[in-house]
């Protein structure tokens, strides 16, 4: 995709003719109730949110219903949007340290400017930007105090990356060979629980 041309107001087509779409949510539960607004639900591709947004939002609406008090906790609430900022601050952070070393794409083939970033976030954790996204993610589900997605969502971010980190590690060592493998050992991914992929010397 070369470029997204506006057509009619969240979709677009690509330079390909291929739709493509752009959803925007601003966060409001109430978007899942058939009164509510629902300007955003009739621009979305088959007229509905995914699947992962409804449920998210049931669930607040849900625990409001049967568990009000759940929703008062404000320090638990604080600690979401702390996790929120947290996670946002090091996934940018990692994106401008690596520079054009970072792709949203495990790359297969090295390119010619490809270096092996070793400094600022990435002397704290091997995979900075896949640390700000999971404790993000989580956090998005603290802050809203719910207590089923956020279980949801740690354990699937943590496989996605777990699984993620692995086939990253694999073209790390066939680009950078020792030099990675010296920088593996020293700095730990930030993931709990995910060393990596295991190499046998």
């Amino acid at each position: 995709m070369t470029g997204c041309l506006p057509v009619a107001g969240l979709r677009c087509l690509t330079r390909d003719s291929t739709p493509r779409f752009l959803l925007t949510f601003d966060f409001d539960e109430t978007i899942v109730d058939k009164n509510s607004d629902d300007s955003i639900v009739r621009a979305a591709p088959g007229q509905r949110l995914p699947e992962s947004l409804r449920a998210t939002y049931r669930e607040v609406f849900y625990n409001r219903i049967t568990l009000a008090e759940l929703k008062q906790i404000t320090w638990l609430s604080a600690t979401g949007l702390l996790m929120v900022l947290f996670g946002e601050c090091l996934r940018k952070a990692a994106m401008f340290t690596a520079g054009s070393n970072f792709n949203h794409v495990v790359q297969k083939e090295k390119s010619d400017t490809h270096t092996l970033v070793t400094s600022g976030v990435y002397a704290w954790f091997r995979h900075p930007s896949y640390v700000g996204w999971f404790y993000w993610s989580i956090g998005t589900q603290v802050k809203m105090c719910n207590p089923i997605c956020g279980v949801v969502y740690a354990l699937t971010v943590w496989r996605i990356f777990r699984d993620g980190t692995e086939e990253e590690e694999i073209s790390l060592i066939h680009f950078f060979g020792e030099e990675y493998l010296e920088y593996k050992k020293r700095v730990p991914t930030g993931l709990p629980f995910i060393k990596g992929v295991k190499v046998e010397l």
